[in-house]
């Protein structure tokens, strides 16, 4: 329920975001001697890709003509270049289709929610996004790459392909070597600000006619067009900045796309498209533009991403951070050499990237994931309203899972991502009305895969319960270990304990909505964490301290015992939040608590998991939430990235002597968390 009022449905669980990236010419060394694997894969989709495609190409009826071997290479050097693009291009889609093809026919949901392409791979994008057209997006691939070595050269050799794209070539370009000699491709890296001076260097002592960057592959790496009679000179240049070191990534060229110099060419493929009647229409799935950030979303939008493949720098970095920003669960690379793959990677995105290439060994690990994922997904749904109890087909879900994430890195990775969203959800969002079984089968999933490296997740073993527990008195204080309670292959329920002394711990006080205490919830557990630090000063001395909420009540009293805000603040806010008053007066009243902010004596841990050190961390999460239109809002946006925060303190009572027990849980990242006692 939010503050207004009105309650919100719950969120769909079986949600999927895949995200499709084509490889560009750079890869093309990985489709050598292919074969017809694809086109004989009994997929129509696919068969229907290459049918279009020849004929666009003019021969009908032979597809197999586009199939990349020996034999179908022409002799003519454009002629080559000329249909190593069209295959390249074909193939690329036609994995695509094969892709969604056969998850369909498993039953398995693969919706792709954006695409995009390194460089060439940009034209694919606009086919499979529905803005191009098979056969027009195989005849712009296939003039491509010999317009611009035309262009290059500043001549005409005798091949009808060389013919056909010249006449689109200006006038001022006719006879004129827009590239006199070969330029070699070389890569800078080093640090941001390392590179970020080294350019600006490189700005002010070579023109562009001599070095210019072509490819901002990522924060920490640069790649510039070197001319070969300045490349002597620019390594000693270089040299002068030994925090940034450079690599020649392939031999001297004269294939300068993403230059500057290529305006003249990028008029000349306007003008190929409208002279072969080449027709782009609005996208049904974006294309994240490779010339920038943002999404190509209309046709026009489109023509001029596939225009920037000329003469605008490839801008890789902004499109994974664009990618990123889209949330995927997944993003698949839809081509050979897993150059994409590694393209994510070294931009730091945190979805897990697959390449997918159509044979069996990356088609079956990639929908067996999504498969399992999308069952116990299911499960869950079934579970939510049903009241039905825990049995043998939830937990064999589990297992089937765990047994995936045991044996595939891939797999792992994919489950976190697709869980940890569910879990930031389903757990930590500002309601929890479904039934019980559905909380405890997710409760069971976090404690496996918190401890799935200590049981055996391979032969079926599930963690039920996990508790870190910890002696502060007697012969052995200090002494820390885990009480894991299994249930095994076979059905048993076992207990297990383990030696956890090595791993990291801190205290975290956890704050929430106090039953029977509405009004007074904010200033009574000021006085309780108060009376906690006066009586018990050891625990604060002993353990890094961290404050948490579990919802908007504790996430108040969590800030306002931090010392960060005054109370008196935090009491208005609360105030105003409880009695559902306007939006206007939620917002001055969250204007005056952020305008009073210090830094807090006690760090706070926000709702995404980040520990809150300073003012403006705290006070940026305060504008957040009015953004988000409300603090419940803020709360079930944002999630939690703590592994678990519950601390529960026994203190002795009368006979039982001086053993006081702390259970706590470790503050290492991942999905794992406490699960709050119903009886709390």
């Amino acid at each position: 329920m939010l503050p207004n009022g009105h309650r919100t449905s719950p969120p769909a669980l079986r949600r999927d975001r895949v995200a499709g990236v084509f490889p560009g010419l750079g890869s093309r060394a990985a489709y050598r001697n292919l074969g017809s694997h694809l086109l004989d894969s009994g997929s129509p989709a696919v068969l229907e890709v290459y049918r279009q495609a020849a004929r666009a190409l003019g021969f009908p009826g032979r597809p197999a003509k586009l199939l990349l071997v020996p034999e179908n290479v022409p002799t003519g050097k454009l002629a080559q270049q000329a249909f190593i693009g069209a295959a390249f291009l074909v193939h690329s889609v036609a994995l695509e289709a094969r892709l969604r093809d056969t998850a369909a026919k498993n039953g398995i949901p693969l919706p792709f929610t954006a695409y995009t392409g390194e460089s060439f791979g940009i034209i694919a994008s606009a086919v499979a996004s529905g803005a191009l057209s098979v056969g027009d997006g195989v005849k712009i691939a296939r003039a491509f790459t010999p317009l611009v070595l035309v262009a290059a050269d500043g001549e005409v050799p005798d091949e009808p392909v060389a013919r056909e794209v010249a006449v689109h070539l200006p006038d001022a370009l006719r006879g004129r070597r827009l590239v006199p000699e070969p330029f070699h491709v070389i890569a800078l890296k080093g640090d941001a600000d390392d590179l970020a001076a080294v350019l600006d260097a490189l700005g002010k002592t070579y023109p562009k006619a001599d070095v210019e960057v072509h490819k901002r592959y990522s924060d920490r790496q640069v790649n510039v067009y070197v001319r070969a009679g300045v490349k002597p000179d620019f390594d000693a240049f270089t040299a002068r900045f030994p925090a940034v070191r450079t690599e020649e990534l392939k031999k001297p060229t004269n294939f300068l796309a993403h230059s500057e110099r290529m305006s003249g060419v990028r008029a000349a493929l306007d003008r190929f498209l409208d002279a072969n009647g080449i027709v782009f229409t609005d996208p049904h799935t974006p294309v994240v533009s490779n010339h920038g950030a943002g999404l190509l979303t209309t046709a026009e939008d489109v023509r001029n991403g596939v225009l920037a493949l000329t003469d605008e720098v490839m801008a890789s970095r902004d499109t994974v951070a664009t990618l990123a920003g889209l949330d995927p669960d997944l993003v698949v690379e839809l081509g050979l050499g897993e150059k994409s793959v590694q393209l994510l990677n070294d931009n730091g995105l945190t979805a897990p990237a697959v390449a997918y290439t159509g044979t069996a060994d990356t088609t079956e690990p990639l929908l067996r994931a999504v498969k399992l994922v999308d069952g116990l997904l299911a499960a869950l749904e079934e579970l939510r309203e049903s009241g039905e109890r825990l049995g043998d087909r939830h937990f064999d879900a589990l297992r089937d899972l765990f047994r995936l994430t045991s044996a595939s890195p891939f797999g792992e990775k994919y489950v976190h991502q697709r869980m940890r969203r569910v879990i930031v959800d389903e757990m930590f969002g500002s309601g929890r009305d479904a039934a019980p079984a559905f909380y405890e089968l997710l409760e069971v999933f976090q404690h496996t895969y918190r401890h799935r490296g200590d049981v055996d997740v391979a032969g079926g073993e599930l963690v039920l319960r996990a508790r870190l527990k910890k002696r502060l008195t007697g012969d052995r204080p200090g002494q820390v270990h885990t009480e894991l309670r299994l249930l095994d292959r076979a059905g048993r329920v076992v207990d297990r304990s383990l030696d956890t002394a090595g791993e990291p711990e801190v205290l975290v006080v956890h704050f929430d909505r106090l039953a029977g205490h509405t009004r007074t919830a904010v200033a009574r557990q000021q006085a309780l964490f108060q009376a906690l630090r006066h009586d018990r000063p050891a625990l604060f001395r002993r353990n890094d301290c961290y404050l948490e909420g579990s919802d908007v009540v504790g996430w108040l009293a969590a800030l306002a015992a931090s010392g960060a805000a005054r109370v008196a603040d935090v009491v208005a806010l609360h105030d105003v939040y409880r009695e559902e008053r306007p939006d206007a007066d939620l917002a001055a009243a969250l204007d005056r608590l952020l305008a009073s902010l210090d830094r807090p004596d006690l760090p706070l841990i926000s709702p995404a998991g980040v520990p809150l050190w300073s003012v403006k961390d705290i006070a940026d999460l305060g504008c957040l939430a009015w953004v988000s239109g409300t603090l419940a809002r803020w709360f079930s946006v944002l999630g939690w990235g703590l592994e678990s925060c519950e601390t529960t303190l026994r203190w002795p009572r009368p006979g039982e002597g001086e053993t006081m027990v702390q259970r706590s849980w470790s503050a290492a990242s991942g999905l794992s968390r406490c699960p709050w006692p119903a009886n709390r």
